[in-house]
Order: C-alpha cells, then structure tokens, then sequence
C-alpha cells in the first residue's frame, strides 16, 4: 500500500515542478518580448 502513495505523490510533485517550470519559461518569454517591442528598440535607438 505504501508504494502506489509514494509514487503517486512523486507523480505529482513531478507533473508539479512542470507546470511551475513552463509559467516560469513563459515569465521570462513574456518578459524578454515585452521589453524588445518595437516602441521600446526604437526608444533604445534613439
């Protein structure tokens, strides 16, 4: 009984770290888009 709880647990904290990992990879896209628009490069050339 205590091995299915066990694996199920590490699924989850597995599936979990994922979901964070993505928001987190999706964070810095975000991120490095919203500071490279064009308004923003064309205020850096100037």
């Amino acid at each position: 009984m205590f091995v299915p709880s066990f694996t199920q647990g590490l699924r989850e904290q597995i599936l979990n770290s994922i979901l964070l990992g993505r928001k987190s990879i999706y964070k810095s896209i975000y991120k490095s888009w919203a500071t490279n628009t064009p308004e923003n490069l064309f205020l850096k050339g100037q």
